[in-house]
This record gives structure tokens, sequence and C-alpha cells, in this order.
């Protein structure tokens, strides 16, 4: 006759195997299955703003985070919820925080107002994850994101050089008929 210390443990005993078989099945997903979660983890994070970009490649399980923040706090939280992603090995953590400044703030508020204000850019500040990020560092402006076409691409770059008071324009924005012919760089 079993006792009832003899069952519990059989009990923990089984939960472990199970654990322990079920993290086995998590570790051999696809990198592609991880970065589609991957993703999921950093546009569910609600803290992201138009001012933060975040990068992101997985090889071999490590998801390998890159970009730029406005706040310290979201390379930490995103770092985190990445690394709750199942199957997932590691997480490098290589985002950059922007430095606070008074003077990069007021590019960051000039240009927003810029782009989404603009009639030809106010499809995309309604969506729930507007897709042209503006990072501003030490009075440096990079826009980057997804746009339709050439010409809206083309005109982010003039609107930023005209409306800014800064020390350069990067203009990293991609647009999206094009994405699916080059091979993605991580």
């Amino acid at each position: 006759m079993a006792t009832g210390v003899g069952r519990g443990v059989t009990l923990v005993a089984l939960g472990l195997c199970a654990a322990l078989s079920a993290g086995a099945q998590v570790e051999t997903r696809t990198d592609a299955a991880l970065a589609k979660d991957a993703q999921r983890a950093i546009l569910g994070y609600a803290g992201l703003t138009i001012f933060d970009n975040i990068l992101y490649g997985v090889q071999d399980g490590v998801v390998h985070l890159r970009g730029s923040v406005q706040m310290p706090y979201r390379s930490q939280a995103l770092e985190k919820r990445v690394a709750k992603v199942p199957g997932v090995k590691a997480v490098i953590n290589e985002i950059r925080v922007q430095p606070m400044s008074i003077f990069d703030d007021e590019i960051r508020f000039r240009l927003a107002r810029a782009i989404y204000g603009d009639p030809r850019f106010v499809q995309y500040a309604h969506r729930a994850d507007p897709p042209i990020r503006i990072v501003v560092e030490n009075g440096r402006v990079t826009l980057a994101g997804v746009v339709a076409s050439r010409v809206e691409q083309v005109l982010l770059g003039h609107i930023a050089r005209q409306s800014a008071l800064s020390f350069g324009v990067t203009n990293e924005v991609e647009v999206e008929s094009e994405l699916d012919r080059e091979p993605k760089k991580s």
C-alpha cells in the first residue's frame, strides 16, 4: 500500500520528467519560429514609443537585441520579455540608451509633429504601432521603419532635414515592397 508521501514524490518525479521532456521539445524550435515570437514579445511591450527603434535577430536560439531606446528601463524590460519566449537559449542585449538632452527632445517633438502631422503621413499616425521611428542622439537624427513607397521614403528625409535643427539626418526607412526582394541583415 502506497503512502501519501510516496504518491507525492511520484507525482513530483512525473512532473519533472514532463517538464524536462517539454523543455527538450522547446529547444528544438527553429530560429524563424523564435524570431516570430520574439517579435511578438517586442511589439507587445506597451512602453515603446516612436522615439525607440528595436532591431533583433536570432541565431542558434540566441536572440540579439540592437537599436536604441530613450529610457534605460525599456532596454531591460525588452530583454526580460524576450528571455521568457519558450526556446530562447539566451538574449544578447546591445540596445543603446539615448542620452538625455532637452535639445534632443526638442528635435524629437518637432520632427514627430512635422512627420505625423503631414497629410501625406497621417495614415501612419493612427496605427497602434506607427511604422516611422525617430531616433535622436546628440543632435543627430536617424529615421527608421517602413513606408509604402520610395517617394514617401525620400519625402521623410526631406521633411526631417527641413524641420529639425539637427546636426545631420540619416534615413534608414525601408520601402515595404522592397523588403521581400533583399535578404534581411541581422
